[in-house]
């Protein structure tokens, strides 16, 4: 169940923002350094764990659907209107889990391009919360918090979802800020929030 919901948040969030992309240079990708994640940015770095792995792009597009050419949902109706004119129009970063609790940590970085003009991440944030709630239903609850947090080097606004799962309450926390035509947003799911706190504990500034 928990792998499920992940899966179908990750989708409402890519089809949301990308009704809002426009036709952009996607930002360079991070890079690994041994087993460190550098990334310019999103202004962080990320120590992977000996007991953690990395999806590769392939692997991502099959778990999400998407084309692995163009990494946007395959046959999806809006694809090719929305996307003719854009190379990349989004990118899943980087996909990392824990192998020995796959269901109950889980991580995901994107960016997707769009119009720039009077959107803002706080609207962003509320218009992709509003699609989740009218999604969900009952099956989980949500959590705005009223203050940005940091990540990194970086400034986020955030909310978290919660449900139950045969371990306890799972939550998902997700971070979204904005910079220029571009949208940052990181996933984080986790079974509890210790471990939610260890995973965060992760992160560096670069």
């Amino acid at each position: 169940m928990k792998k499920t919901l992940f899966v179908i948040f990750i989708l409402f969030v890519v089809v949301f923002l990308a009704a809002c992309s426009g036709e952009t240079t996607t930002p360079a990708r991070g890079v690994w350094d041994g087993n460190t994640f550098v990334s310019e940015y999103f202004g962080l770095r990320f120590d992977l764990p000996e007991n953690w792995a990395v999806m590769s792009d392939e692997e991502v597009a099959e778990m999400y659907w998407l084309d692995p050419d163009t990494m946007v949902p395959a046959g999806a109706e809006i694809t090719a209107e929305l996307f003719k004119d854009n190379d990349t129009p989004f990118v899943f970063d980087l996909h990392a889990y824990c192998e020995d609790t796959y269901s109950g940590i889980d991580l995901r970085i994107l960016w997707v391009p769009y119009e720039e003009g009077d959107v803002t991440a706080p609207y962003l944030m509320e218009e992709i919360v509003a699609s989740q709630r009218d999604a969900f239903g009952d099956m989980a609850d949500f959590v705005v918090h009223d203050t940005t947090s940091r990540l990194g080097a970086q400034r986020w606004y955030t909310w978290d979802i919660l449900w139950d799962d045969t371990d306890g309450t799972a939550i998902g926390r997700n971070f979204i800020n904005m910079d220029g035509r571009f949208v940052r947003f990181i996933s984080i799911g986790s079974t509890d929030m210790g471990q939610l706190d260890e995973i965060l504990g992760m992160f560096r500034a670069y």
